[in-house]
């Protein structure tokens, strides 16, 4: 089934994508008990800009223990929609 087109662009509209600087190395290896290396500076990013919350993709490694050591909610692009409507 495909994604429902006004969907998306309520969650753009919601959650416009904002572009900012490479994170700090230092964070990012501070986070590799916590997260994968590949993943690590995505999730600096997101702890940096100061991020309500982190929607992706990627359940198999930014999981619920990830999102409870950050101090924010991660969400599937779904559940994110969801709560939108």
């Amino acid at each position: 089934m495909p994604f429902p087109r006004h969907y998306f662009y309520t969650f753009l509209t919601a959650a416009p994508p904002e572009v900012i600087p490479d994170p700090n190395a230092r964070a990012v290896h501070r986070l590799l008990s916590v997260i994968n290396p590949t993943d690590a500076p995505i999730l600096v990013a997101a702890i940096e800009s100061g991020a309500d919350c982190l929607v992706t993709g990627n359940s198999r490694h930014f999981t619920p223990a990830v999102a409870t050591s950050v101090g924010f909610p991660i969400f599937s692009p779904a559940e994110y929609v969801a709560r939108l409507a």
